[in-house]
């Protein structure tokens, strides 16, 4: 996915599968699991996410933050009482500030 959404027709097909639905409940089992050999898997996710956000078009944007609930997504964990579980390396925290300026 984060290399093969190429325009919004490829997010389309992706969003129909519930890829991206999948992809915000998959990094939180990751947060909940709490393994540190997760922070590349995370990482990667926080990758494919900003990826579907900049390649998907008008339809991504819309679908991922007016149905999917992006934002809520994104703000829950920034409140969550895991953000330093979540998020405990520079690099996951880069990921997610640069995720945040995309959405």
């Amino acid at each position: 996915l984060k290399d093969g959404t190429r325009d919004s027709f490829c997010y389309t097909v992706a969003a129909r599968r519930h890829a991206p639905d999948l992809l915000l409940t998959s990094f939180d089992t990751l947060v909940s699991r709490g393994h540190a050999s997760d922070d590349g898997e995370r990482g990667l996710l926080l990758d494919t996410i900003g990826s579907l956000l900049r390649s998907g078009g008008r339809s991504a944007y819309f679908h991922l933050i007016a149905r999917v609930g992006l934002l809520s997504w994104l703000r829950g964990i920034l409140e969550g009482r895991d953000f330093k579980s979540a998020l405990h390396t520079i690099t996951l925290r880069c990921k997610f500030l640069h995720l945040i300026t995309l959405a």
